[in-house]
């Protein structure tokens, strides 16, 4: 692992960890899809055309190959 992907790790789980103390204490809080407002409070928004956690600038053509003849 990178030490940009450890900081990143770091980053996930310590958000985790803020939104379950939160989550324990405020029982109006909705748990549903945290895992998703987590990675994109971290990461920020998906952009069009791009792999997350792929590096930067790499496309799904590049990632996944191209399924044209």
């Amino acid at each position: 692992m990178t030490s940009e992907a450890g900081e990143i790790m770091e980053k996930l789980k310590d958000k985790k960890a803020e939104y379950e103390a939160i989550a324990s204490s405020d029982s109006s809080v909705n748990l549903k899809d945290i895992d998703n407002r987590i990675i994109t409070e971290v990461l920020g928004p998906e952009r069009y055309g791009r792999v997350q956690f792929q590096g930067s600038g790499v496309n799904p053509t590049q990632y996944f190959g191209s399924n044209s003849q």
